[in-house]
């Protein structure tokens, strides 16, 4: 699974000491504004699954483990970054969504991304974008590799390749620098793209930031693997609220 993008706080090098029971406890007490209630089935849910994860060998003892806080989450991080439990406070989940803020999240991750693009201990990720994982509220990074296992998977998974328009192949700058924003669709029912909202498009899918030169190089297997569809207008194609084509003029 991709990394978050995140610096890891308050790590654990022994799961099943009370020193550290108490660290998980006294981390969602203080971090998040939400029942006793709330708070006591997110430690149950995490120990839960780090004991299965332990005895299935997922997660060897020993392991260095660190706390992560999002508006939403609490997340619990290995060594490499990437997140071994998740648990989402529902109370805590916004109903709307802004596109102002949802800018600002986008700005703040991408320098958090270019900034861990030149440290030497990210650099052996090779990340070579970032994305937003919409019904967690999550932030996350990606190489080339992952991604690709990603688009594989959710064939396998769903039994139907995903959806790539060429109209939904776009270039943005962020903070200066350019990106390629590129959304899969599909006919399932899909969440709302929070990154389409943070630049005025309104489109369900899964948005991804990805470096247009790592996008180059990757684009054709990319295409390979999904149902690629050219469109009227090609890039400058938009939908009305009907779903009727016309032409973007900028």
């Amino acid at each position: 699974m991709p990394s978050i993008l995140s610096k890891p706080v308050a790590p654990i090098d022994q799961m099943n000491s009370f020193d550290n029971l108490q660290k998980i406890v006294d981390f969602i007490d203080e971090e998040f504004e939400v029942s006793v209630e709330e708070k006591k089935e997110c430690v149950k849910k995490a120990l839960i699954t780090l004991k299965l994860k332990m005895t299935t060998g997922q997660l060897p003892e020993g392991t260095a483990l660190a706390f992560k806080k999002t508006k939403e989450c609490f997340v619990l991080l290995d060594e490499d970054n990437t997140p071994v439990f998740i648990h989402k406070f529902e109370s805590l989940v916004k109903n709307f969504i802004v596109k102002s803020e949802m800018m600002e999240e986008v700005v703040e991750q991408e320098k958090k991304f270019n900034k861990d693009q030149k440290h030497p201990k990210a650099m052996k990720f090779q990340d070579i974008g970032f994305y937003k994982h919409q019904q967690l509220g999550i932030w996350g990074s990606f190489n080339a590799k992952e991604w690709i296992q990603d688009i594989k998977c959710w064939e396998e998974q769903g039994g139907e390749k995903m959806t790539l328009k060429d109209c939904d192949i776009r270039t943005c700058k962020i903070n200066g620098r350019k990106y390629k924003r590129i959304t899969f669709t599909s006919e399932a029912d899909l969440l709302l793209s929070h990154i389409e909202i943070a630049f005025g498009t309104m489109i369900d899918g899964f948005t991804y930031l990805i470096l247009p030169d790592a996008w180059k190089e990757i684009k054709d297997e990319v295409i390979s693997l999904v149902n690629y569809e050219t469109t009227t207008y090609g890039h400058k194609t938009r939908y009305d609220l009907d779903g009727n084509e016309y032409k973007v003029e900028h």
